[in-house]
């Protein structure tokens, strides 16, 4: 009861008393008064931090809080004091390690890191991409109107050099943490982050891969590594709110103070980076696919339907959307199918073998599509708005569609989803997430954006703005 009433007092910053011993203590009390003292000397020293002892280029110390924050008052910095785990092997971890950039259009993809604790250098953001100018025979003074609005918006809220450089120097942070607890493996970012449709408030989704071989790590595998990762980050400044979700994919989630964005980390997730990977490398083939997602994105989210988690489009599902519109929505077209180049990337180790693809050359293939981006927009939503009435399987692999109900593809359409589009990789069904109930508000949500776009009204409300662009 002493003991419990001591771990009260922990959580007020209270420094606790030692238990002493007795003269007339006998053995096994004396063991149990150790073993009780070395716990409340642990909990004694997180009232008390003190720097960690044998790092000496520890990027934690690194990251700076915004200009915004208060500098000369910054938040206290929570740091163990011994360690229960292991120390990673220092031979292992000083040698060089490469890690692919797949974020840059330069032909320089290959990083040589001397050291994974030691600061990245911060890229300059490939991204930026210029107004196109139109030259076609669907160019109307609309659709080039709605271009310039679309352009501007995409200008504003596509992701920054110093928001992409914090991500990779929180990555960096995260990957000295994770080798404190295992001798080897590589954690990289994915997502929209990765892919070239990502925005100053995309979430930052991480992948630590220490099997390339492997698609996904068991639960047993996964605890050994996220476990000490939650308890490490939960002593933090920069992470707040850590949560440790066991499910069928076990994942880390926290806020990144500095970025303010929410970052998810999970093990061996091989499919996701292949897919940032091609991602890309379609972004990088055009410079209106870009744009034309992340608007897509954000009208998407400005109306309520890009969360998975709610029934709705998940940000991935609106890119394929996107990509397939592409393929067979425009003439000429300005995607090719992706079977052969998904092929390419089958059986490579993410590792190591990744880097010998640069994504600005991985896909080759010339349009000679001139669409502005104005008449793209609004002929994804006229071309989807007759696909989603559709019962049909949708591939970007193939560039072509099925019936339902094909015996080829039972994986796909076995359980009945209101729709289907074939995952590159894997053949699974990226749409899964929604819902039948809100599929029937999506399709009414396309017909009201087709009739607002054929009427040639103003772009009031566009993205959930009384001011439009």
């Amino acid at each position: 009861n002493e003991y419990k009433s001591y771990l009260r007092m922990s959580k007020h910053n209270f420094n606790i008393p030692q238990f002493p011993y007795s003269p007339t203590t006998n053995g096994p009390r004396r063991h149990t008064i150790g073993r009780v003292n070395r716990v409340i000397k642990r909990i004694n020293s997180y009232n008390n931090p003190r720097p960690w002892p044998a790092f000496n280029h520890s990027p934690i110390f690194d990251r700076q809080f915004p200009v915004n924050e208060q500098q000369s008052n910054p938040p206290p910095v929570r740091l163990p004091g011994k360690r229960k785990f292991p120390r990673a092997n220092v031979a292992e971890a000083s040698r060089p390690r490469v890690v692919l950039d797949v974020s840059s259009g330069s032909e320089n993809e290959v990083q040589v890191i001397e050291h994974p604790n030691k600061r990245r250098r911060v890229l300059s953001d490939k991204n930026d991409s210029e107004p196109f100018v139109p030259s076609s025979a669907n160019s109307t003074p609309y659709t080039m109107k709605l271009s310039g609005c679309l352009q501007k918006h995409f200008d504003e809220n596509k992701q920054t050099a110093q928001v992409f450089g914090q991500k990779r120097q929180l990555r960096d942070v995260l990957q000295s943490l994770i080798m404190g607890t295992v001798s080897e493996g590589l954690l990289h970012l994915t997502g929209s982050t990765m892919s070239g449709f990502g925005s100053n408030n995309s979430d930052v989704d991480l992948a630590f891969i220490f099997n390339p071989r492997i698609n996904t790590a068991t639960k047993n595998a996964a605890k050994k590594i996220l476990y000490p990762l939650a308890r490490n980050l939960r002593r933090q400044a920069f992470a707040s709110q850590v949560e440790l979700i066991m499910a069928k994919v076990p994942i880390v989630k926290f806020h990144d103070n500095i970025s303010g964005c929410d970052v998810d980390i999970n093990i061996n997730n091989i499919i996701g980076i292949k897919n940032s990977f091609l991602l890309k490398s379609i972004s990088l083939l055009d410079n209106r696919i870009a744009p034309l997602v992340l608007v897509i994105k954000l009208w998407a989210k400005s109306h309520g339907i890009n969360a998975a988690v709610m029934g709705t489009f998940s940000s991935y599902t609106l890119a394929i959307m996107v990509v397939y519109f592409l393929q067979r929505g425009v003439t000429p077209p300005i995607l090719p199918p992706l079977q052969s180049y998904v092929g390419k990337l089958k059986d490579v180790n993410v590792n190591t073998d990744l880097q010998s693809f640069i994504p600005k050359t991985f896909i080759d293939f010339n349009t000679e599509n001139t669409d502005d981006l104005g008449y793209l927009f609004s002929g994804f939503f006229k071309y989807w708005n007759n696909k989603l009435r559709e019962e049909k399987i949708y591939s970007v692999c193939t560039a072509n569609e099925q019936q339902r109900g094909n015996k080829n593809l039972p994986d796909l359409d076995k359980r009945g989803y209101v729709l289907v589009l074939e995952e590159p990789f894997q053949k699974d069904n990226v749409a899964r997430a929604v819902q039948p109930a809100n599929f029937k508000v999506i399709k009414q949500i396309f017909s009201n954006m087709v009739l607002k776009l054929d009427s040639e009204e103003e772009f009031v409300g566009l993205f959930g703005s009384e001011d439009g662009c």
